[in-house]
C-alpha cells in the first residue's frame, strides 16, 4: 500500500504536481533586501532572446519585505499601453486588492504572442518571457510561489490562455483570468498555438469574461480582419473537458441595475467553479467596469458590473496544490 501510494504520487509529480515552496528566493536574498515601500515603479528586465522589457510594478498597501505576498501578472491588449491598462483595470486598487503585488509588463510593439501579426515564436516568445518575468520578480521580492496568477485582456487574454495551456508555465500559476480573450484559429497564426492545450494539472482554475456584442473578438467566433477566432461559447466546455469537470454547466443569470449577465460554471469533483465564464449582455470590447473608460466606444458604454473584484476574489480562492500534504495523507 505504501509503495503503491508513492508510485501514484510520483506519477502526479511528473504531470505538474511538483512541490512548490511558499517562499521565493527574494525572501532570503544574498544581498541586502530593500525595506523601502515604493507603491509603484517602472522596472526593466533584460532577456537574451526576448529583448529588454519594461513593466510597472505595484506593491500592495500592506507590503512587508519579509512576508511572502501573492503576485499577479497583468497583460494589456494589443496596441494598448501598460499604464493605460493599469488605470482601466484598477487591479492594484487597495479597495479590492491590498495583499497582492501586480506587474503590468509592456509588449514589444504593443502586441503579444498569439496575435496574427505577432512575430513567430522563433523570434519573440512571450510565453517564455512570462516565466522570465516571474523569475525576475521573485528573485527581488518575497513572493508566495504558491499564489502566482495571470490575467489579460484581448490579445493579453490570448497570451494568458497560452500560459494556462503551457505545461511549464501552468505548473507555476495557481489560476488565470481572461477578459475578451482573443483566441485565433491556427490558420490565422504563424505558429499553431491555441489548438494545443496541455495544462500541467487538472483541474486548472480559469475564468473568462466576454461581451456578447464584442465588435473586435466576436462572441460567435466570426472572422476578424486579422483572422478567425474560436467561438467563445465553446471555451467553457473545452476547459471543463480538460479539467475533468461534470458535463452539466451551472448557469446563474445575474441582473444588475442596467446590465444583465450570466455566469456559467463547471464543478470539477470537489473543486467548485474551477471553470467559469461570464457572458455579459450588451458589452462590447472592454474591461467590465462601472468607471468610464477611454475605450467606451468599443465597449459600447460602461456596465454596472466590475470584473476586477470578481477576478481578485477568484484568485484568493486558489493556491497551487501542496504535494507534501498529499504525501502525509497517503503514507
Amino acid at each position: 500500500m505504501r509503495s503503491s501510494a508513492l508510485l501514484c504520487l510520483a506519477s502526479s509529480l511528473s504531470i505538474g504536481f511538483a512541490y512548490v515552496p511558499k517562499e521565493s528566493p527574494g525572501c532570503h536574498p544574498l544581498w541586502t533586501q530593500t525595506t523601502e515601500h515604493i507603491p509603484s515603479q517602472t522596472l526593466k528586465i533584460g532577456t537574451s532572446k526576448n529583448g529588454v522589457r519594461e513593466y510597472i510594478f505595484d506593491l500592495p498597501s500592506n507590503w512587508k519585505p519579509e512576508q511572502p505576498m501573492p503576485l499577479v501578472i497583468a497583460f494589456h491588449g494589443k496596441n494598448n499601453q501598460n499604464y493605460v491598462f493599469r488605470e482601466q483595470t484598477q487591479l492594484s486598487d487597495p479597495k479590492w486588492n491590498n495583499e497582492a503585488a501586480v506587474a503590468f509588463p509592456k509588449a514589444i510593439d504593443l502586441q503579444w504572442t498569439g496575435d496574427p501579426t505577432s512575430p513567430p515564436l522563433a523570434e519573440i516568445n512571450d510565453i517564455e518571457f512570462a516565466g522570465q518575468l516571474i523569475d525576475h520578480i521573485t528573485q527581488m521580492y518575497c513572493v508566495d510561489l504558491r499564489r502566482v496568477y495571470a490575467v489579460g485582456f484581448s490579445n493579453g487574454g490570448g497570451l494568458t490562455q497560452l500560459l494556462a495551456c503551457d505545461r511549464t508555465l501552468s505548473s507555476r500559476l495557481a489560476a488565470a483570468a481572461i477578459v475578451s480573450g482573443a483566441f485565433y484559429l491556427d490558420y490565422a497564426l504563424k505558429d499553431p498555438l491555441f489548438s494545443h492545450c496541455t495544462p500541467a494539472r487538472s483541474p486548472f482554475p480559469i475564468m473568462e469574461f466576454h461581451g456578447n456584442e464584442d465588435p473586435i473578438i466576436h462572441y460567435n467566433g466570426k472572422a476578424t480582419p486579422d483572422g478567425q477566432t474560436f467561438d467563445i461559447a465553446n471555451w467553457g466546455p473545452a476547459w471543463a473537458q480538460r479539467n475533468g469537470c461534470s458535463a452539466d454547466q451551472v448557469a446563474v443569470p445575474l441582473v444588475t441595475q442596467q446590465s444583465q449577465f450570466a455566469v456559467y460554471s463547471w464543478n470539477c469533483g470537489s473543486a467548485k467553479d474551477s471553470v467559469s465564464h461570464h457572458q455579459i449582455e450588451g458589452l462590447g470590447h472592454a474591461w467590465p467596469s462601472r468607471r468610464k473608460q477611454n475605450d467606451d466606444s468599443l465597449g459600447l458604454g460602461a456596465t454596472t458590473f466590475d470584473a476586477t473584484p470578481a477576478i481578485i476574489d477568484f484568485f484568493r480562492g486558489h493556491t497551487l496544490p501542496d504535494i507534501t500534504k498529499a504525501f502525509k495523507d497517503e503514507l
